[in-house]
């Protein structure tokens, strides 16, 4: 899991840091940050998922 359960989330969530990047976040001014970090979401109790490029592990809001 990525940290913490959320009771009210509809997604079951794993994460994975790499040691090479990934992939970039590209921001308005121009920059680039590399992303080390992946987390892939599932349907609880179903079979579709989403797997996202992130800076960082998602935290509870």
């Amino acid at each position: 899991m990525t940290g913490f359960e959320d009771e009210n989330d509809e997604y079951e969530r794993y994460g994975l840091y790499f040691d090479e990047p990934i992939g970039y976040q590209i921001r308005a001014d121009g920059s680039s940050l590399a992303l080390y970090y992946a987390e892939i979401k599932i349907v609880k109790g179903g079979n579709q998922y989403h797997v996202i490029r992130r800076t960082k592990p998602r935290r509870a809001r």
